[in-house]
C-alpha cells in the first residue's frame, strides 16, 4: 500500500518543469552509459542511431531520464527468456519536434491489451502496480511531449516520445 501511495504522489510531481534547451544526443549518450552495464548484465544489446539535425530539445532532463528509466526497464522485462535481447534507440526529427523511438524485440503486446496500457492500474505484469506509463504520460504532458506505444504479440514493441525541438546556447544569444 505504501508503494502505491508513493506512485500515486508521483503523478503530481513535476507540476512545474523546468524546461530548458538540453543537448539530447549528449543527454542520450549519458544515459546510455550509465545504463549500459545493467542490461548488458542481462545480456541486453543496446544499439543508437541518433539523428544528427534531432540534437537539440526544449525539455525538463529530469523527468525525461524518470520516463526512459521507466521505458527501458519495461523493455528489458519484456526481454525475458527472447533472443535475441535488443533494445534500439534512435532519434528523428520531424516537423519541429524530435522523435525518440525504443523498440526491443520482447514479447511484444496483443492488440486488445494496447488501449489499456495508459490505464491507472492496467498491468501485464505480475509484480506490477499498473501507473509506470501513467506516470510517464502525464510527466511527459507537462512537457509538451507525447508518448505512442505500437507493438506486435511476439514480434516487439516500440514507444515514440515526440519532444519539442530546441536551439543550442549559441542560437540563443
Amino acid at each position: 500500500m505504501e508503494f502505491l501511495l508513493k506512485s500515486l504522489r508521483n503523478i503530481n510531481m513535476y507540476e512545474t518543469p523546468d524546461l530548458s534547451h538540453i543537448n539530447l544526443s549528449h543527454f542520450l549518450d549519458n544515459f546510455i552509459s550509465l545504463a549500459w552495464s545493467d542490461f548488458s548484465d542481462k545480456g541486453i544489446c543496446i544499439n543508437t542511431d541518433f539523428h544528427l539535425k534531432a540534437k537539440w530539445a526544449y525539455v525538463d532532463p529530469r523527468p525525461l531520464q524518470q520516463v526512459l528509466l521507466n521505458i527501458f526497464t519495461n523493455a528489458a522485462d519484456a526481454l525475458e527468456n527472447r533472443e535475441p535481447k535488443t533494445i534500439e534507440l534512435c532519434t528523428r526529427l520531424n516537423h519541429g519536434f524530435i522523435w525518440i523511438h525504443i523498440t526491443d524485440s520482447g514479447c511484444g503486446i496483443a492488440e486488445k491489451e494496447l488501449n489499456n496500457l495508459f490505464k491507472p492500474f492496467f498491468t501485464l505484469k505480475p509484480q506490477g502496480t499498473g501507473l509506470g506509463l501513467v506516470i510517464c504520460r502525464k510527466m511527459l504532458a507537462r512537457m509538451n511531449c507525447t508518448i505512442e506505444i505500437t507493438s506486435e504479440e511476439n514480434i516487439g514493441t516500440t514507444v515514440s516520445i515526440s519532444i519539442p525541438e530546441g536551439c543550442s546556447d549559441t542560437l540563443l544569444g
